[in-house]
């Protein structure tokens, strides 16, 4: 019996019994937890976002989740779900044809009229979103995971695939079909494994002691690299805050610049390079001046991640195998320094940070360490609520408070900018979040009150009956809104007294919430059945408060 098998199966069953107590049939129940599973451990979100990207169920057209990104400059990225799991831990069946061809069929009309298909609301929603980025000319990518708990397609799926690539140039640049199963997700999981690894230091290179800690600087091939990727994958990456983007934008560039017999020569001085950090490194003395081995303990590539998964993409395609790189290199530089040290722990942030500032990162990884962070913490503890503040690989349990929704909830409620609460997530912890976390506009009971009404306005997002939506459509896309209107009406109140009559706050200023909110629209002329004209005016200030 496949022993991954089983460590995930136990994994998938927990995530089950979390999110999908109410559902009898067993079946249905660990599949739906296994494209949790595979979604957050994919894209690197959280269960509780991974969750919120399902779609599975009666009219999803073959799509079981569902996720993007906001868009940065011009481009977005988009990670469709397909998932089979089976609990016969013997068998080993991979996709069929039939499938290939559902999700290719779906994929044709992703981007055309929705409106004619039947859908599950989720789904809907979310398209209706995508469809907004593209409207203001927005260009996605979008990579399709067809997972499961056996085998990869066969050739019949195969052909399939390549057809459907090869319709049109458009195609290739757009989609991207990846097999992930439950050796895949294991993989995954073990992010936290020490790298240990060898760099090849082409000619001279510097060697200096800074401020009792070190630096090297030197030249590497690309192939070593690419070799150390192919070992190692996302285990070098775990601090690595950018996100792959696929051959995009910047990547695309790279990726241009390697395959070109004249222009690769001259990589070293057309990349930014690849800076790693170590809590060791070492070398013996090169006989000659052509080459050094430095040897790595502990190894994370903090910025170049783009750089090193293009390289490693690029070298081991197929179509490049009889190419020629040895005379391409790539700048490295490595940090050594002291991980158990705080303030060695601070300026690996830093260094993040500074390396990263030109593209979109996950900035709330690097604010994890901020002193009003560590305040929030110890205030929610007071009142035995757990803080998430720093991503680690524990399962979070219910009533626990991820950082990312109190930046999300200040800035809806306490700001009254709902507009920037939801669709500009990605500066709540860069240009927003000195304004965001700022102490003079937050109390912890007030955090305790709001992170709780949103949790219950999402609740009822998700599970909203068809003739409450039907008169307010808006609710798929206006948590924040709803939340910023409730607090509005009850701001003056005790926060102590309104958290222990949560439910009673709830229940009585929902309905007026919404009432109000749909007469803003109506005064604003807008057609709150068509969601293009909504999601618009919601992602202006047209409807932020007047703080």
């Amino acid at each position: 019996m496949n022993l991954s098998k089983q460590i995930i199966h136990k994994q998938v069953e927990e995530i089950s019994a979390i999110y999908y107590s109410n559902i009898n049939d067993i079946g249905k129940k660990l599949s739906y937890g296994y494209t949790i599973l595979a979604a957050s451990s994919l894209l690197d979100i959280s269960l509780e976002e991974s969750y919120d990207t399902m779609t599975d169920g009666k009219n999803d057209l073959k799509i079981d989740a569902l996720h993007f990104t906001e868009p940065s400059e011009g481009q977005f990225n988009i990670s469709l779900f397909q998932t089979k799991y089976s609990q016969n831990f013997d068998k080993d069946g991979g996709f069929k044809e039939n499938d290939i061809i559902g999700i290719i069929s779906t994929l044709r009309n992703l981007f055309g009229n929705i409106s004619q298909f039947d859908m599950q609301i989720n789904l809907e929603t979310k398209l209706n979103e995508i469809h907004s980025y593209l409207s203001t000319g927005n260009m996605p990518t979008v990579t399709i995971y067809l997972v499961n708990n056996g085998k990869r397609w066969e050739e019949n799926g195969e052909k399939q695939i390549e057809s459907f690539l090869s319709e049109t140039p458009m195609n290739k640049e757009l989609f991207e079909f990846v097999y992930i199963n439950h050796d895949d997700i294991l993989s995954f999981s073990k992010k936290e494994q020490n790298v240990n690894c060898m760099l090849n230091f082409n000619g001279k290179f510097i060697d200096e002691e800074l401020n009792f800690k070190r630096a090297l600087i030197g030249t590497v091939p690309v192939k070593n690299i690419a070799d150390i990727m192919e070992q190692h994958h996302s285990s070098i990456l775990k601090q690595n805050v950018r996100e792959f983007l696929g051959n995009k934008g910047i990547n695309q560039n790279i990726k241009n610049t390697l395959e070109d017999q004249d222009s690769r020569k001259n990589f070293y001085f057309l990349n930014n390079g690849i800076t790693i950090v170590c809590s060791n490194v070492g070398y013996a003395p090169s006989t000659t001046q052509s080459s050094t081995i430095i040897k790595l303990t502990n190894a994370q590539i903090i910025n170049g991640g783009q750089t090193s998964k293009t390289i490693q993409n690029v070298l081991n395609d197929e179509s490049n195998k009889d190419e020629d790189f040895s005379q391409t290199s790539v700048l490295v530089r490595i940090y050594k320094v002291d991980e158990q040290n705080h303030e060695d722990d601070e300026l690996i942030d830093k260094i993040t940070l500074a390396t990263n500032s030109q593209n979109a990162v996950k900035l709330a990884d690097l604010r994890a360490n901020d002193e009003i962070q560590k305040k929030i913490e110890f205030g929610l503890s007071k009142y035995n609520i757990n803080y998430i503040r720093k991503r680690d690989f524990k399962r979070a349990k219910k009533g626990d408070v991820r950082k990312e929704i109190i930046a999300q909830v200040i800035l809806a409620a306490i700001l009254q900018k709902p507009n920037e609460a939801k669709y500009k997530k990605a500066l709540h912890f860069g240009i927003l979040y000195n304004e965001i976390f700022d102490e003079k506009n937050i109390t912890i009971p007030l955090l305790i009150l709001l992170s709780k009404l949103f949790v219950m306005l999402e609740t009822k997002r998700k599970t909203i009956d068809s003739d409450t939506l039907k008169k307010y459509p808006f609710i798929s896309y206006a948590t924040d809104y709803i939340l910023m209107i409730i607090y509005s009406n009850i701001k003056d109140q005790d926060i102590e007294k309104m958290i222990l009559d949560i439910d009673g706050i709830f229940n009585k200023e929902y309905i007026p919430a919404l009432n109000i909110l749909k007469e803003k629209l109506e005064e604003l002329n807008i057609d709150i059945n068509d969601s293009l004209s909504l999601i618009s005016t919601l992602k202006s200030d047209k409807l932020n408060g007047e703080n």
